[in-house]
């Protein structure tokens, strides 16, 4: 995470900057060493078309992947400029989450499936809590790095409590 923190820093500085500072006025509640509260990891998971709305309005989200066996697809799209990026392991993508994006389809080719068969089940499958992606063999964890917009409102005495009780304040 520390390492996705400072390839931001490296490629999009004034945000980063923007970002760390906001991050540090609530460090207690920040991952160490970066400018990130948060970190959303899916495996094998396809999102609707969206624009991220809880993330810090002047800040980048941070996308990584990494990989086992082979698939096709799962695209980072933004199909108002026309846009797709192929994120695989060893890749970085810093994107403007407050644009329209999602990610296309995984799928297997048969080459896919012939090799994805060699591989050994790692998952076992417990519908109670909603594991998506289990009767695949190949894996595509993303990890989204990102500060929460309202962690600023966040109590220093109790935290979670403060950011409940603004939360149901929106409602």
């Amino acid at each position: 995470i520390q390492k996705i923190d400072k390839l931001y820093k490296k490629l999009i500085p004034d945000c980063h900057e923007k970002q760390l500072t906001r991050a540090n006025l609530k460090s207690h509640l920040k991952i160490p060493e970066t400018s990130f509260s948060t970190v959303t990891i899916n495996r094998n998971f396809r999102t609707a078309l969206h624009k991220d709305a809880g993330d810090f309005s002047e800040g980048f989200g941070n996308l990584t992947v990494i990989e086992r066996g082979s698939y096709q697809g799962g695209y980072t799209v933004f199909p108002q400029f026309g846009v797709g990026v192929d994120v695989r392991s060893g890749d970085f993508l810093a994107m403007d989450v407050h644009q329209w994006h999602s990610n296309t389809k995984l799928y297997e080719t048969i080459e896919d499936k012939e090799f994805n068969s060699t591989l050994k089940s790692e998952f076992k499958d417990n519908p109670d809590i909603g594991t998506a992606g289990i009767y695949e063999k190949y894996t595509r964890l993303s990890f989204v790095c990102y500060l929460r917009e309202k962690i600023i409102k966040c109590d220093n005495d109790n935290p979670v409590q403060s950011f409940l009780t603004s939360s149901t304040k929106r409602k």
